[in-house]
């Protein structure tokens, strides 16, 4: 079943193999980013360039995955302050990992405008977005998610919703929590076992042979201490979430010992290596160790 005709607005590690993913389906794709060589990739693949101006008269649904909160903001600004007499947008899904309390906000003012702002957190890489294989962590009750099961079938292989507007997006921050803290505690490891002169290819393969959770820790430490992996997910965004993340926890009364931690470690690997994936980290925390002893 069609989804109808789809402006994606953001075409990064995300966006970009979305649209490809969609062409493929014969979906209707209109695209918009700041970049001109990712729309014109976009427009070989048979998307159509649009103006954000343009978007509600032109597609049914607006899918956004930009670099931050500020961004999102920016654009749903613009969609919503287009004439709304000839508007067909049906909604506006946003996968941006973003801040909740913003789009919980921008769900309000979609809502005045006519339209739904729609927040989901996505759980995968740019492999999965490119065969429309996300997991999809939405803002919204499971009424509502089935009404949208055109359009999020299209993007996704499961849909998981968690209730009010933000929730998708909390959710987002705190898996990213967790996958940071198995990175940023192999990254320690391995730093120590360098300095002892201990063979970590070893280690990781006895962690390896230990079976069950054992094989996922050697999993990412493999990947760590090899060719960087394609998540898509540069040091920058891991410190930007987990900045959110941790800027969300602020309400409550006590400290939270491992994300402050986190915010901190990350904050300085994106300075040093911002582009870089993020589990680059290790070789921050190894470089970091090197210049100190």
């Amino acid at each position: 079943m069609s989804a109808g005709t789809i402006a994606v607005i953001g075409l990064g590690a995300m966006g970009g193999p979305l649209v490809a993913h969609l062409r493929e389906r014969g979906e209707t794709v209109l695209v918009s980013d700041l970049d001109e060589s990712l729309v014109a990739a976009a427009v070989a693949l048979g998307a159509e360039e649009v103006q954000l101006a343009d978007v509600r008269s032109r597609a049914d649904w607006a899918l956004l995955s930009l670099p931050g909160p500020v961004e999102a903001e920016t654009v749903v600004e613009q969609l919503l302050a287009s004439s709304d007499e000839k508007s067909r947008l049906a909604g506006i899904v946003d996968l941006t990992s973003s801040d909740p309390s913003v789009s919980r906000d921008l769900a309000g003012r979609a809502l005045a405008a006519g339209t739904r702002y729609v927040d989901a957190g996505v759980l995968g890489n740019p492999p999965l977005a490119r065969t429309g294989s996300l997991i999809l962590l939405i803002g919204a009750q499971a009424e509502e998610v089935a009404e949208l099961d055109a359009l999020l079938a299209a993007i996704s292989r499961l849909q998981f919703p968690l209730g009010e507007r933000g929730a998708g997006h909390a959710a987002k921050l705190a898996a990213n929590e967790l996958f940071t803290a198995q990175v940023a505690a192999m990254a320690e490891a391995l730093t120590v076992l360098d300095a002892t002169g201990a063979d970590t290819a070893v280690f990781l393969e006895a962690l390896s042979a230990t079976g069950g959770r054992g094989v996922g820790l050697a999993d990412i430490g493999s990947t760590m201490v090899g060719e960087p992996p394609a998540t898509g997910f540069a040091l920058r965004l891991a410190a930007k979430d987990v900045r959110l993340l941790h800027s969300l926890a602020g309400g409550l009364e006590r400290e939270l010992p491992v994300l402050a931690g986190l915010e901190q470690l990350f904050r300085e690997a994106s300075v040093d290596r911002p582009g870089d994936d993020y589990t680059r980290v290790y070789q921050h925390l190894a470089g970091s160790a090197a210049v100190g002893s």
